[in-house]
Formats: C-alpha cells, sequence, structure tokens
C-alpha cells in the first residue's frame, strides 16, 4: 500500500449506409501497424502532428433500424512503440482515449501518460484516440438530417457514444487478441468506466481520471449540504459538495517550493485568510451596491469597463467575482498550465503554478485584512467586523448576514471606509488571474467565467458575435449550438444527465454567499416539482422553439435520472472489475468521483489505494493534490508525491489486466497456460 504523499468545427458528410465507401486503410493486424511517418521516442514532444487520422463510419443509430444515416468519426493513432517488443510472439495492447466534448486534438496533445506507459517495452502499445460524436472533425451532416426529417441532436447521447467506440475497437481489434486498455479524464473519465461496464468483452480495463459517475441524484444522499466538519471528505454525497471541495482546496498550505511563485517558502503553519476574506467580500458588495455611490465605487475598484447602474449590475459584478473559483481550482495543477483556460476558450494562456491559491497569495487576499468574523458561519448567521472600532471608529463597520439578508449593524459613512476599498480591489487583483489571463485587459466587462460546473448554459462564450441579419438555415443554428455549448447541453436534455454536486453553494461550508437555495430547502427532493433549478435550466437550456435539435418533449424530463441510472448501475457496481479511478481532492469535480464516502480523516493521513469492491478488482486513488486528471498529464518534475505514485499504481494495475486478458484469450484458442496444467 502506497501512501499519501476555438473550435474549429469541420462537417463531415452523412452517407446512407447502402452507399458509404469501406475505410479499410484503417484496419489494424494484430501483430503490428506501422504507418509511414518517423517514429518517436521521446514523450514529451508528441502532438497531432505526430499521429496519422482515420475516419470510420458509424450509424447514427446503433440501437434500431429506424434510420439508415451514418456519420464520419475521426480517430487518430500513433504506432511509434511497436516495434520495440516483438520476442515471443508479443501480442501488443491498445491504449484507447475515450473522447470528450471537445475535438480530440486537445486530448491527444495532453495526455502523457498514455504515451508514457505505451513506450515501456513490456506494453509497446498503440495508441488510439477515438473523438467523440457530434465533436471536431465527426459531426454529421446536418443538412441531410434535416432531409430525413431527424433532429439535429437527437442521437447524440452517451450510450450512442460508447456503441460508436465499441464498433471502432471491434474494427481495429477484430479478433480480440489484443487487450484495449481505455483512458479518460472527465467526462472522457465516465466514458472509459461505462466502456468497461457494459462492454467487458472488448474492454480489459479501464483508467477513470476525475470521472464524476457518483453525481447523479440518485447516486448520492441528495442533500443540500451536511454540517459535519472533520477534514477534507469531499464526497459526502451533498448537493454542495464542488464549492466545498473549492473552499478545502484554498485552505490547503502549499509547503512545496515553486521557483518565481509567491507561495515559496510557504509552511504549514503559514496564515492564510483568504477563505475568510472572500467571505465577508460578497455582503459588503451588497451593502455598497444599494446606492449610486456605492457602485460608483465598485465600478472603479473592480476595474469595470462600463459602470454599474443598478442593483441587478451588482448581482451580475458578483457572480463574475465569484465565478472563476471554479475554474482556478479544477487547473490547481502544480506547474503552469494553459490546459484549462484552452478547454474553455481563453486560448493558450498559461495559469501559474497552483493558480487558485496563487490567486489568493499573489494577490494579498491571503493576509489579513482587518476582518473579524463572528457567529456560526455553518448556518450563515453571523456577524462581520470590518477594521477596528478602538483604532478608528470612522474606518470601522459591522454587517449581520441571516442567510441570503444582509444588514448594517454600526458604522458611520461606508463609502469613505477605505478597508472595504481595500478589500475590493484586492478581489479584483485575485480574480484576474483568471480573467486576464491574457495579460491584456485594462478593464473588465461583467461576464462571469464559463464555468463547466454549469450543468445547462444558455449564455453564449463568444457574447460580442451579433447574430448574422441574413435569415440562418437550420444547419446554421445547429453549428452555433455546438460551437457555443459543445456537446454537453445535448447530452443533459437527452439523457438527463444531472450532476448536482453543483447545484448548491453558500450553504455553510464554504466562501460562497448569498446561498443559492432558500433555507427551507434541504435536499433534492425539496427542489424538484418546485421550479427550482432543475426545471429552470430544463426551459431554458432545451429549448427547441424550431423543432431543429431533436430534445425529447418537456414531459419527458427526468430530473432524478433514473434511466442513466438504471443503464450504469449507479452506485451498483460491484459485480464490474478492472477499473481505476483517480480522483484529486483539489478539483471540484472529486465530490462525485467514486471513491469510499471518508477516505481521509484529515488531508495528511490518506492512503492512495482505496478498494471500491471488496475483491479489490475496482479501486480508487485519492490524490491529496491532484487537480483535474492530473494524473492523466505528461510526467513533470514539480508532480506532487500522490501523483507520481498514482501513475506507478495505473501502470500495476494495467500490467494485470493485460496478463488476464492473455490467460483467457489463450483458453479461448483452446491453449492451457502452465498455471492450469
Amino acid at each position: 500500500m502506497v501512501d499519501y504523499c476555438v473550435h474549429v468545427i469541420c462537417a463531415f458528410s452523412v452517407f446512407r449506409r447502402a452507399t458509404a465507401k469501406s475505410l479499410g486503410n484503417g484496419r489494424l493486424n494484430r501483430r503490428q501497424y506501422k504507418r509511414g511517418f518517423s517514429h518517436h521516442t521521446d514523450p514529451e514532444k508528441i502532438t497531432m502532428q505526430n499521429l496519422t487520422c482515420h475516419y470510420y463510419n458509424q450509424p447514427l443509430d446503433h440501437f434500431s433500424p429506424s434510420t439508415d444515416l451514418t456519420f464520419n468519426q475521426r480517430y487518430c493513432i500513433y504506432d511509434g512503440y511497436q516495434d520495440q517488443n516483438l520476442a515471443n510472439n508479443f501480442i501488443s495492447p491498445i491504449f484507447f482515449y475515450t473522447g470528450n466534448e471537445s475535438p480530440l486534438d486537445e486530448y491527444v496533445n495532453n495526455t502523457g501518460l498514455m504515451y508514457e506507459l505505451a513506450a515501456k517495452p513490456h506494453f509497446s502499445a498503440l495508441v488510439v484516440f477515438a473523438e467523440h460524436r457530434f465533436e471536431g472533425e465527426s459531426i454529421p451532416d446536418f443538412d441531410t438530417l434535416a432531409e430525413a426529417n431527424v433532429g439535429c441532436f437527437t442521437y447524440l447521447t452517451s450510450s450512442q457514444t460508447l456503441a460508436d467506440f465499441a464498433s471502432l475497437i471491434s474494427y481495429l481489434n477484430p479478433e480480440h487478441e489484443r487487450p484495449v486498455i481505455t483512458f479518460g479524464g472527465s467526462y472522457g473519465g465516465m466514458l472509459s468506466s461505462w466502456m468497461r461496464m457494459k462492454y467487458p468483452g472488448s474492454v480489459a480495463g479501464a483508467v477513470s481520471a476525475s470521472a464524476p459517475i457518483f453525481g447523479l441524484p440518485l447516486t448520492m444522499n441528495g442533500n443540500i449540504t451536511t454540517k459535519a466538519k472533520n477534514g477534507i471528505v469531499p464526497n459526502e454525497g451533498t448537493m454542495d459538495g464542488a464549492f466545498y471541495t473549492i473552499g478545502n482546496a484554498i485552505r490547503i498550505p502549499m509547503p512545496l517550493p515553486m521557483e518565481g511563485s509567491t507561495l515559496n517558502g510557504a509552511s504549514e503553519n503559514s496564515a492564510n485568510h483568504c477563505f475568510d476574506n472572500l467571505l465577508a467580500t460578497w455582503p459588503l458588495m451588497k451593502i455598497f451596491g444599494q446606492t449610486q455611490e456605492g457602485r460608483k465605487i465598485l465600478s472603479q475598484e473592480f476595474h469595470l469597463c462600463s459602470p454599474l447602474e443598478n442593483e441587478d449590475d451588482v448581482n451580475l459584478l458578483l457572480e463574475w467575482a465569484q465565478s472563476p473559483w471554479f475554474d482556478l481550482a479544477e487547473g490547481d495543477y502544480p506547474y503552469a498550465s494553459s490546459y484549462i483556460p484552452f478547454a474553455l476558450g481563453e486560448g493558450e494562456h498559461k495559469l501559474p503554478a497552483f493558480p487558485l491559491n496563487e490567486a489568493c497569495h499573489g494577490s494579498g487576499l491571503s493576509e489579513f485584512l482587518n476582518i473579524t468574523i463572528i457567529g456560526d458561519t455553518g448556518n450563515v448567521l453571523f456577524d462581520i467586523l470590518y477594521g477596528n472600532k478602538s483604532v478608528s471608529a470612522e474606518d470601522s463597520l459591522a454587517l449581520r448576514v441571516d442567510w441570503g439578508q444582509v444588514t448594517q449593524l454600526e458604522g458611520y459613512d461606508v463609502h469613505k471606509s477605505g478597508i472595504a476599498k481595500n478589500i475590493f480591489s484586492t478581489v479584483k487583483e485575485a480574480v484576474a488571474m483568471w480573467f486576464n489571463v491574457t495579460k491584456s485587459l485594462e478593464c473588465f466587462d461583467v461576464v462571469p467565467a464559463i464555468n463547466t460546473d454549469d450543468q445547462l448554459t444558455t449564455q453564449s462564450p463568444l457574447k460580442s458575435v451579433q447574430r448574422r441579419e441574413q435569415q440562418r438555415t437550420r444547419s446554421d443554428v445547429c453549428f452555433e449550438k455546438l460551437q457555443n455549448e459543445t456537446v454537453w447541453t445535448s447530452l443533459i436534455c437527452n439523457e438527463n444527465m444531472n450532476l448536482i454536486m453543483t447545484y448548491a453553494r453558500g450553504v455553510g461550508r464554504d466562501f460562497f454567499w448569498p446561498p443559492s437555495h432558500p433555507r427551507n430547502v434541504t435536499s433534492y427532493k425539496d427542489t424538484v416539482g418546485n421550479r427550482t433549478i432543475v426545471e429552470l435550466n430544463y426551459e431554458e437550456g432545451c429549448k427547441d422553439e424550431d423543432g431543429y435539435y431533436g430534445y425529447p418533449e418537456k414531459t419527458h424530463s427526468d430530473p432524478w435520472s433514473t434511466f442513466l441510472d438504471d443503464y450504469y448501475g449507479g452506485t451498483r457496481i460491484d459485480s464490474h472489475s478492472n477499473i481505476v479511478f483517480s480522483n484529486g481532492l483539489l478539483d471540484p469535480w472529486s465530490a462525485a468521483g467514486v471513491f469510499p464516502k471518508n477516505p481521509c480523516q484529515t488531508s495528511s493521513n490518506c492512503s492512495i489505494v482505496q478498494n471500491i469492491t471488496k475483491n479489490g478488482e475496482i479501486v480508487a486513488l485519492v490524490l491529496d493534490l491532484g487537480a483535474h486528471h492530473l494524473d492523466l498529464m505528461y510526467s513533470h518534475k514539480k508532480d506532487p508525491p500522490c501523483v507520481e505514485a498514482g501513475r506507478i499504481i495505473h501502470q500495476d494495475y494495467i500490467k494485470r489486466w493485460i496478463r488476464d486478458w492473455e490467460k483467457s484469450a489463450l483458453l479461448r484458442a483452446g491453449v492451457r497456460t502452465e498455471m492450469e496444467k
């Protein structure tokens, strides 16, 4: 046991099956598959330029003869390691990435673990990246769908996507002699684990990183929050789990030395007031937003491009200033990285190492700012004292927070408070870590970050792009929706993929405010049927006024995600095997990850390997300083020990799965192994 230590959318025609041309040049020989390009032995240099890409003709609907439409799915191959071990009739495995809700280029360029493992002589694996249907260059022709009276996104589901992957695997590995190991992170990690569960005859094992498959309503306890506070326990199954995780991550001391960082030299005992300072900022902004003079101060201190005109604008500013913390936590890598900014449309601009904590320490938000919080923050009933009345009565202020209400208890003219202005400017510097990642902005527009915690978004990330004046075609509308929202919205609308661990915040365990729900709402059940988040999300996000998208009727919406629970089994995974789930405790998505409810009593006393099934055939890795699927990325000299250990564990389990698959293949061929003689 090891202890803890922008999208370029290209359409490819949809062919009728009867006229679809064969793509025979993509089939793999079970011994070796070689293409005419130079082999690379340095995993750090492998990018899209080093892979060869092909297109495999897939049926639009795998499960019924209702349509004979097809589309071309892109997949890319790297075979530079297969000639390393050809002795003893060696059969190299296939490492297969189950593509996410983005073009596959992003994963080809960043999933370094696959190359690093494939390069090892005992694997000498073929590396395959498969693109998700309706992403990148794997998009059906919407005009052809219209001619067939098929909605643009009718067949955009996770189950159809898994069937795509299974069909492609059978095409590449027709005799199923080569062991296939699936890899995936985030939604791709969900797909990777589900591939092993649904297609165990095609997949020998699965590496599933940062996969929130336990985030569906029937897999969680459904409570808004919990009052238990016994260390880092992000998997308690509550609706505020993601934001509770962010709050824990922001308070973790960072003792690791990092060159060029203001965190350099931080120790376990370093004071960090970031959590309390943020919690105290939002009610103060609300008070200032009640007057014209206060709004002017907020506009100045936050360097807004346009002044705040009314209290609705102030509410938008509150959301804006609270929105990037999810993204900073998700991308809280131990080295500078552009992965999360690029994924969310900000381009190839790097965040610094541990950006969540750097936003606090680099801005001064971690320092004591003369703020004292008194009361019961767990029940969102507390007083906030700004300044010291005995030192400077004119610069002191006291507010009372009672759930979603804030009142001024004492103090002079709040607009003259130098402490308040300092707090606002400091928070502005902190959130600029995300909003000014380009280092080119002189002022800010109040447009919240494109959080991946949003389950449905009706906001286009391309807010400055105006609709074309000419009449848009159905194809235009569908392409625009894919560009702005990726496949995620359609997955939610078609399959009710409700990941509810992001559905509550500000209810007593994090630094956000005001609370997302009324005080009398204590469970997910309370929200269903009361026109709260679920119903409103579906009404807004799944609108199909022109009938183009092909989403199910509103009457078929299922806020409990019962189909997905039935189809994938929810928490009932004991009958499955050969899956490693990995969860980084800095990552908000770990709140719905697969690992025991109470894996760690404290963040410094946590076993990295946790058995999920009694026989140990499904395990979870708990990575204390892991961000969003950090373990799938290229090795780096600044990786924390838990991630280094996690990659070794991945390798050991993959060895075991391949060995077991090869034994089974020999038995299927009628050959008994020496062990069984």
